[in-house]
């Protein structure tokens, strides 16, 4: 569980490094919990979304204990 940890603090700080690279789009991870990630999205502009920011509740990602758990397998 100690390299998923690592793993996951590794990738929530590139994320908050890389967050300016679109700023309509936000992976926030848990202080508390690293395995537990929010997606925040921005509503487009010029609709009556504008302005507001949307947290998804599918959007909640729960990631495993055993994360990473080997090479990632496209399934296409």
């Amino acid at each position: 569980m100690q390299a998923s940890r690592a793993r996951l603090f590794k990738e929530c700080k590139e994320v908050q490094r890389d967050k300016a690279a679109d700023p309509d789009i936000q992976l926030v991870c848990d202080d508390s919990n690293i395995f537990k990630w929010t997606s925040l999205i921005k509503g487009p502009s010029k609709t009556p979304y504008e302005g507001s920011i949307f947290q998804l509740a599918w959007s909640q990602i729960q990631v495993l204990k055993v994360f990473p758990i080997g090479e990632q397998v496209d399934p296409n």
